[in-house]
């Protein structure tokens, strides 16, 4: 994981560990808009963020691949032993001003 390559390669204490609780994520989406306008580049794209070889980019990115012959980055835990959280989006949607506010005044803004 490039996050932590550095700090490790300079003998730092620092590891990636996944709470029991769980940890929240983030999705990497890739796909067409209505209205693009080369709509055979637009698929070729998605064929090749989708293929291995886009996958493998993926990964040399920092993320975690979703085609399973493509090794997640290094440090990373198999997806089996990770608690996913999945967001209330709703609740969020009704909290999102409050939690914008108290951000605000916790780090500036």
């Amino acid at each position: 994981m490039p996050i932590l390559s550095a700090p490790k390669s300079r003998d730092r204490p620092i590891d990636l560990v996944y709470p029991q609780e769980g940890v929240s994520y983030v999705t990497e989406p890739v796909a067409i808009m209505k209205s693009a306008h080369n709509l055979p580049a637009a698929k070729a794209f998605v064929d090749f963020m989708l293929s291995e070889a886009g996958q493998q980019l993926v990964a040399k990115q920092g993320n975690r691949p979703v085609d399973a012959r493509v090794a997640a980055p290094g440090g990373f835990a198999p997806i089996e032993q990770i608690t996913l959280l999945t967001p209330d989006v709703a609740q969020a949607v009704a909290e999102d001003a409050q939690v914008r506010e108290t951000f605000t005044e916790l780090f500036g803004g």
